[in-house]
């Protein structure tokens, strides 16, 4: 035999192993049970100094499931929450916060799903404003802009609607990717003033919302 042939036989053989083991591995090894709970945090609320909990339990069939999510987040001398075109003068002293989540899941397949549900959100600003601050002076009354500590509380509830992408629910290690689209309606203090630009990251926002998610845990 010559050597080009000696040569195409053993590729051969070595692209055909990978397909032999994994054929023997489907008849001699049964797949995993899937799991009915899981665990996971998003790292991405990290960039705002949070921690996003996302709890998963599978409901009356595999392809059903319900999320619960707890948000929780604090951040102090920062403008990031009140969007790129934040005055300089006024600059939170401190923001905190606290958020939940409830989504229904449903599974098309062993790794894409659909999901849609219901969030809300409570957010405080602490910052500096101007007030105006009256005082007499010679029988007459005379006003003076001064700074003031103030407090802007913000309740925001939305709706949304995701497509996923998700590691087997027999496998332990959760990897989940996400994006969608929402709603979210921001309630507030309307004779406060504050910098607001209306962006989609703004705390102040009413609008639509494009979202995009990521996740990583372990199944339970």
């Amino acid at each position: 035999m010559k050597r080009k042939d000696i040569m195409l036989v053993l590729c051969a053989v070595c692209f055909l192993i990978p397909f032999r083991t994994a054929a023997q591995d489907k008849t001699e090894k049964p797949e995993r049970p899937a799991f009915k709970q899981s665990i996971a945090i998003q790292p991405l609320y990290l960039h705002i100094n949070g921690l996003r909990l996302d709890y998963e339990r599978q409901l009356k069939t595999p392809r059903q499931w319900v999320q619960v999510s707890g948000i929780g987040y604090y951040s102090g001398n920062d403008d990031s929450l009140w969007g790129l075109w934040a005055f300089d003068d006024h600059r939170f002293n401190n923001s905190w916060g606290a958020g939940v989540e409830v989504n229904y899941k449903y599974l098309t397949s062993k790794r894409v799903y659909l999901s849609g549900g219901l969030s809300y959100g409570y957010t405080a600003v602490d910052y500096n404003d101007y007030t105006l601050t009256d005082y007499e002076e010679d029988g007459l009354t005379y006003y003076t802009p001064t700074w003031e500590k103030t407090m802007q509380n913000f309740n925001r509830l939305g709706v949304h609607t995701y497509v996923g992408l998700q590691t087997k629910t027999n496998r332990r290690v959760l990897v989940d990717g996400y994006m969608g689209v929402g709603y979210t309606h921001s309630f507030y203090d309307t004779n406060k003033y504050y910098p607001s630009t209306n962006e989609m990251n703004n705390v102040s926002y009413r609008g639509i919302q494009l979202i995009i998610g990521f996740r990583m845990g372990i199944r339970l």
